[in-house]
């Protein structure tokens, strides 16, 4: 007999918890169900996992997936398309349903046809306990854990906040197969349970289960998690407005994301909207178009908004400052570079300008297409080179088809590690281009990246060596934003270079005097190319450092970089990895390499300073009277390493 309901599971790296998400699912009650597993390439034993649960039960099935998503939300969508049974229910691989999930859940389905008929598009979602990583319970509702309100499920409340993850609804095939329409550019749906949400808002009928039906997995891994909505916390996120008294670029950008997926709704869905949805997701996507007051005023009126007090005066705030925020961001370029040096777009030192990005690539084959996409997407012209450092995988069949169109240009070469490739790629471009970027295999690039970067350094004195770098946003490995960077809070200049690398290298734009400097040097005495790079363009010209987020970082699970964390976790991080394996020693090195060779070149006083570090005694460099460090805490760290001598 054809299963009734289709479970439809989006994995990846999911080796930890989707044994025992698979257990549940094993153990429902209602038992007529299958399994639709699309694994995204993971890179660890999860598809091993799978196949053993599968080998033991038929109902479970990997669909095969060949091609990497590089994200939830579009695997999921995939599945959706696979999807034909009569109802479809979304799965994480990180939880545990409750015995009776799908029973409770599909009597409320049942409640709903009865009362509206099978043939109308019908929703149902649940609450969730919240648990921590060892399933101990954090808080018994997601819903109130949440600060959200389950009963807010029109149209206009979803346009505003979503107020169920996906790994609780049920949809009915009216629902996913009758009425569903995506926009050609997925990317403008934030998330595939809001969509179906605002889709079932629309066009059918939404129900509730108010009692709890899984246990929520909270992790470090998490694509998407809970947040709490306790006053501490609401306190914690108005501070950070509070703090510049305007909005961040996050916030912003996720009110462009919402009236962007209000746009792409209507777009989907013209046909069959009633007027007055119409006008509502018209009036959402544009929202921007209009008075601050009056965009205050028409949320207001027509209830687009979000479910508590203290969460509406937040969106209220993003709405009311919006412009503010947006110009703030643009103007204040960095504490080293004056708003007022920036030049235009079609400033001719701009438009004129030819550069070249180097790519190392190494078993990039997941993220690579992305991130290539968005270099070739620049709104400034630039050739991509790439130099691939003995990848394994369908890297180098993903670079041959690029160069088979014209797209880039690249040579396979033998593994150096990461400092030897970089700087092996860059020689690849020649002497014929004015600047030069690094790029790393798995970020996404803004569109305005380069073109920012040439506005910021290309009327500055190019006969000696000019660098720019940037903050970016901050994602895990599915894109979901986490936060914007802070790599630079006090100013960047050679001291705060000495035993911290602050110019992250995706984000940077180099001079052809700055490059010429590199590819003199090779990878003689370099710990990292990019703190190289910064150390020579502090010490022989100048950084650019510009507050400018220029693309979005992609943290990986297999990463061991600290980016990302803070505090305590950061710290403890950079003391086990440093004593671990040797850093100290390596930074140290890196520093007394590049004393040596541009001794002729140095000032008196950062010879002085270089000296200090590498030689002086404890006390003396315990004391120094210049900032280290970009955070009081590490700062205070690295001192306290100068006072016992282990630095």
């Amino acid at each position: 007999m054809a299963a009734s309901i289709q479970i439809l599971l989006a994995s990846f790296n999911g080796e930890r918890f989707i044994g025992r998400q698979l257990e549940s699912l094993l153990a429902q009650s209602y038992r007529n169900w299958e399994l639709l597993l699309s694994d995204d390439l993971s890179q660890d034993a999860t598809t091993a996992i799978v196949a053993r649960y599968a080998a033991q039960d038929s109902r479970i099935c990997d669909v095969g997936n060949t091609h990497a998503h590089g994200n939830a939300r579009d695997n999921f969508f995939d599945l959706v398309e696979r999807a034909t049974a009569p109802y479809l229910a979304f799965c994480d691989q990180d939880d545990v349903w409750l015995i009776d999930k799908l029973e409770r859940e599909m009597a409320e389905m049942r409640r709903l046809e009865e009362q509206y008929g099978k043939e109308v598009p019908l929703l149902v979602f649940s609450d969730l306990a919240v648990v921590d990583e060892s399933l101990e319970v954090i808080a018994p509702s997601f819903q109130v854990f949440s600060g959200l309100n389950p009963e807010r499920v029109s149209l206009a409340n979803l346009l505003a906040q979503n107020v169920s993850p996906g790994c609780v609804m049920l949809a009915n095939r009216a629902l996913y197969h009758n009425v569903m329409c995506l926009p050609q550019n997925r990317t403008l749906v934030i998330m595939h349970d809001w969509w179906f949400m605002l889709t079932a808002a629309a066009l059918g009928h939404i129900g509730y289960v108010p009692e709890a039906t899984m246990l929520y997995r909270q992790h470090g891994d998490n694509s998407v998690g809970a947040s709490s909505a306790s006053a501490a916390n609401i306190a914690q996120k108005l501070g950070n407005y509070t703090h510049k008294l305007l909005p961040r670029a996050q916030q912003l950008d996720g009110l462009d994301a919402r009236m962007q997926q209000a746009a792409a709704f209507l777009q989907c869905y013209r046909e069959v909207l009633s007027a007055e949805d119409k006008k509502l997701c018209e009036g959402m996507s544009k929202l921007l178009t209009l008075p601050p007051l009056k965009r205050l005023s028409w949320c207001h009126a027509h209830d687009v908004l979000n479910a508590t007090p203290a969460m509406r005066i937040g969106m209220d705030w993003e709405l009311a400052l919006y412009e503010a925020g947006r110009k703030a961001d643009i103007a204040k370029t960095t504490r080293d570079s004056h708003p007022a040096d920036v030049l235009s777009f079609d400033d001719p030192l701009v438009s004129s300008a030819r550069v070249a990005v180097v790519m190392s690539s190494y078993n990039g084959e997941k993220y690579l297409s992305e991130q290539i996409d968005s270099v070739l997407a620049q709104d400034k012209k630039v050739d991509l080179f790439v130099r691939d450092d003995g990848s394994k995988d369908n890297t180098l069949k993903l670079l041959k088809e690029y160069a088979s169109k014209g797209l880039l240009s690249y040579k396979a070469g033998e593994n150096k590690g990461v400092v030897g490739s970089f700087l092996d790629a860059l020689a690849m471009p020649g002497d014929s281009y004015d600047f030069v970027a690094f790029c790393d295999q798995d970020d996404i690039w803004h569109a305005d990246k380069i073109s920012r970067a040439l506005r910021v350094i290309a009327g500055r004195n190019q006969s000696i060596p000019q660098l720019y770098c940037s903050e970016y946003n901050f994602c895990d490995e599915e894109m979901n934003f986490i936060e914007r960077s802070q790599l630079n809070r006090i100013g960047v200049a050679l001291p705060t270079l000495l035993v911290e690398s602050v110019c992250s290298g995706n984000t940077s734009l180099m001079n052809r005097t700055l490059v010429q400097e590199l590819l003199a040097n090779g990878s003689e005495g370099v710990y990292t190319h990019d703190w190289w790079m910064a150390l020579v363009a502090a010490g022989l010209g100048e950084i650019s450092f510009d507050n400018f987020a220029s693309l979005d970082y992609r943290r990986l699970s297999s990463s061991v970089s600290p980016t990302g964390s803070s505090g305590l976790s950061l710290l403890m991080f950079r003391v086990r990895t440093f004593f671990a394996k040797g850093q100290l020693d390596d930074i140290k090195n890196q520093l007394r390499h590049f004393r040596e060779r541009y001794a002729c070149r140095l000032s008196s006083n950062d010879l002085a300073l270089i000296d200090g570090m590498l030689d002086g005694k404890r006390l003396s460099k315990a004391f120094f009277a210049k900032r280290l460090r970009q955070k009081p805490s590490e700062e205070l760290a690295v001192r306290l390493l100068f006072l016992l001598g282990l630095m």
